[in-house]
């Protein structure tokens, strides 16, 4: 599950879909996914893979 996080406040919020309006600050429209919480679901979905090979330069 994301989470979200206001750009004026720093309040998170974890869910499908961000809040219109932040419950700490009250500010619009002020919410951003967090970076860290998306690389952690894309290592979870991709844990199991090999990692691509680097192909040698001749």
């Amino acid at each position: 599950m994301p989470t979200f996080v206001c750009i004026y406040c720093g309040y998170e919020y974890r869910g499908d879909k961000p809040p219109e309006k932040c419950p700490e600050c009250g500010e619009e429209e002020s919410f951003e996914e967090e970076i860290e919480a998306v690389e952690e679901e894309m290592q979870e979905e991709f844990e199991d893979e090999e990692p691509p090979q680097k192909e040698e330069e001749y």
